[in-house]
C-alpha cells in the first residue's frame, strides 16, 4: 500500500464524493438519484452506456417483475414515462397452484384494490430508458471500459479517500465506493466482504416463448416434483406473430436441465406445455434456451472502510418471486436517502452513521424476503405425503382470506 495517493484530487475529473461501480439497473438508478444531488458522483463500468439501442420484434430473454414501490421510484426520478413508452405488460392477476394437488391460489388487481400488480419490461428496455436518462445528466461523469483491480485508502488526508485503480493504469479517488457491481461482486472482494452462501443444486432455465392462448395479463406459477416453472406476460395481449408470448423461468435440478438442454424444440416445447397443464394452450415456438446455477448469498454487513454494497453484491435471492430487482431498487432508494440526508447535515458520504442508518433501514427486510423464499423452496420441495397436504390445505385456506391476501400481495409489491 502507499503512504499517499498518487492522484491530483484537485482535478474533479479524476476525484469523486461517490463512485458507482456497475451500470446495470441497480447502479444505473442509484446514477440518476444521485446524479444532481450536488455530489461529484461518477459511474464506472467495464462497457459504454447503451442509451440508443435499436429494438426488433424479438424479446430479451431476461426480464424483470417490477413492483409499485419499483415503479414509483422510477416515477420520482422521472424515468417511468419513457420505461412504458417501449414494449412491457402490466400484470393484473396471479395464480399459483401445486402440481401434486388441488390447492391454488390467485390475487387478482380488481379485488385487492390495485390498479396492477406489477410489470414485467424486458430488462434492455429498462437499462436503455436509465442509460438515456444519465446521459442527460450533465454532473454525472460516466467512466467506460473500467475493470477495477484494487482498492486502496488514501493516507494523511482528511476526506478519507479510497483510491480506485483500473486494468489499465488508470487511478481515480472517491469519498464512498458504491458496489454495484452484481452477485460476483469484484469490489465485494476487494473490500474483504464476509459473505454466507446457499447453494440450491438447481438451475435456472429462461427462455422466450410464443403461446397459442392469451395470458390475459395474468403471471402463472407452478409448483411440481421438477422445480417451479413460472409463466410472465410479456406483450400487450394482442396477437403477435400468430400467439402471445411470455417470458419462462424454470428452476430445475441440473441433471434434468441438461436433459431439458439437450432436448429438440418440438421435444422441449411440449414438455414446456405438459408442465404449465397447457394453461396457454400450446407452446407454438421457444427462443434459445439459456441457463445459470441458483444460489442465494448475503453480506453480514453492507458496509465497511468508505465501501457500501447495493443490489445483488449485497444480496442474490431464489428468482422464484421475481424479487431480486426489486430489493435492489429499495436499497437505492434507502441509500439515496440517507446520502442526501448526509449532504444537508454536512456529513461525508463515507461515515459509519450515514452507512450504518442505510444498513438497518434495509438489511431486516431482505433477510426476511431471503428467509421466505428458502422456506417456500424447502416446502415445495419436500414431496412427502404430509407436505404435499399441508401445502394444498394452506394454499386453498389462504384463497379465501382475502384480507390476508391483499397483506401479501402489499408486501411483494414492496408497499409495506
Amino acid at each position: 500500500m502507499e503512504s499517499s495517493c498518487t492522484v491530483n484530487t484537485a482535478n474533479t475529473d479524476h476525484s469523486f464524493d461517490i463512485l458507482i461501480v456497475g451500470a446495470g439497473l441497480v447502479g444505473s438508478t442509484l446514477a440518476c438519484a444521485l446524479g444532481e444531488s450536488g455530489y461529484r458522483v461518477g459511474l464506472l463500468d467495464r462497457s459504454p452506456l447503451n442509451s440508443n439501442l435499436k429494438f426488433e420484434n424479438d424479446f430479451d430473454s431476461r426480464v424483470v417483475a417490477l413492483s409499485a414501490a419499483s415503479k414509483s421510484l422510477l416515477q420520482d426520478l422521472k424515468i417511468w414515462q419513457t420505461i412504458v413508452q417501449g414494449r412491457h405488460c402490466a400484470y393484473k392477476s396471479m395464480r399459483v397452484w401445486d402440481a401434486d394437488g388441488t390447492g391454488a391460489i390467485s390475487f387478482d388487481s380488481k379485488e385487492l384494490d390495485f390498479p396492477e400488480l406489477g410489470f414485467v419490461i424486458e430488462s434492455r428496455i429498462l437499462l436503455n430508458a436509465l442509460h438515456k436518462k444519465i446521459v442527460e445528466i450533465d454532473a454525472l461523469k460516466v467512466l467506460a471500459h473500467g475493470e477495477v483491480v484494487s482498492i486502496d485508502p488514501c493516507e494523511d488526508n482528511r476526506q478519507n479517500l479510497q483510491r480506485v485503480t483500473m486494468k489499465d493504469g488508470t487511478m481515480v479517488t472517491a469519498k464512498l465506493i458504491v458496489a454495484a457491481d452484481g452477485g460476483a461482486s469484484t469490489v465485494r472482494n476487494l473490500g474483504n466482504f464476509e459473505t454466507r452462501e446457499w447453494n440450491y443444486n438447481h438451475k435456472a432455465i429462461v427462455t422466450t416463448v410464443r403461446m397459442s392462448e392469451p395470458h390475459n395479463a395474468c403471471a402463472f406459477q407452478r409448483f411440481s416434483d421438477s422445480g417451479p416453472l413460472a409463466f410472465l406476460p410479456l406483450d400487450s395481449g394482442e396477437e403477435m406473430q400468430g400467439g402471445y408470448f411470455c417470458s419462462v423461468v424454470w428452476s430445475v435440478v441440473p441433471d434434468y436441465a441438461e436433459h431439458l438442454l439437450s432436448l429438440p424444440s418440438d421435444l422441449f416445447n411440449k414438455e414446456l406445455g405438459r408442465q404449465i397443464s397447457h394453461e396457454l394452450g400450446d407452446v407454438l415456438w421457444s427462443d434459445k434456451l439459456q441457463s445459470f446455477p441458483l444460489r442465494q448469498m448475503h453480506a453480514r454487513s453492507y458496509f465497511c472502510d468508505g465501501i457500501v454494497l447495493v443490489g445483488d453484491a449485497a444480496h442474490t435471492i431464489h428468482p422464484l418471486a421475481g424479487q431480486g430487482v426489486n430489493l435492489g431498487l429499495l436499497d437505492v432508494k434507502a441509500l439515496a436517502e440517507e446520502l442526501n440526508e448526509a449532504r444537508l447535515k454536512n456529513r461525508l458520504p463515507g461515515d459509519v452513521i450515514v452507512l450504518s442508518r442505510y444498513q438497518r433501514a434495509r438489511i431486516g427486510h431482505n433477510l426476511g424476503m431471503m428467509g421466505v423464499m428458502e422456506g417456500f423452496k424447502k416446502l415445495f420441495g419436500n414431496r412427502s405425503p404430509w407436505a404435499v397436504w399441508l401445502r394444498n390445505f394452506g394454499l386453498s385456506r389462504v384463497d379465501r382470506l382475502n384480507l390476508f391476501k391483499k397483506l401479501l400481495a402489499r408486501g411483494a409489491m414492496g408497499l409495506d
